[in-house]
């Protein structure tokens, strides 16, 4: 995010957003700030850190789910995951943040 000319409302009615901690979103937090791998009530934030994505996201292996698009942070649609942030925007509407290292 730094990087970013505008963080303001970069997760602006993200509703669904949960962070690997269980950090819910907030709509008083739709700015950067939250932009990072949570870290629990001491470093909140809505972004889940996974070291092997390869082959599942959050214990559910990728051939089991239905995913629609995939965008990078700018939100430009990419084939599949990259080695960066990945939002993945499932058939049923739900869009998740993930980060790949």
């Amino acid at each position: 995010m730094d990087n970013a000319s505008d963080s303001h409302n970069v997760f602006y009615e993200c509703t669904s957003l949960v962070g690997g901690e269980g950090t819910v979103y907030a709509p008083e937090h739709t700015d950067a700030d939250y932009a990072h791998v949570d870290g629990g009530p001491d470093n909140p934030g809505y972004f889940t850190l996974k070291s092997n994505l390869s082959t599942e996201v959050r214990g559910v292996p990728f051939s089991s789910i239905e995913e629609k698009e995939w965008f990078n942070i700018e939100g430009l649609r990419q084939s599949g995951q990259c080695r960066e942030l990945n939002i993945v925007r499932q058939k049923d509407g739900e869009v998740k943040k993930v980060l790949v290292k």
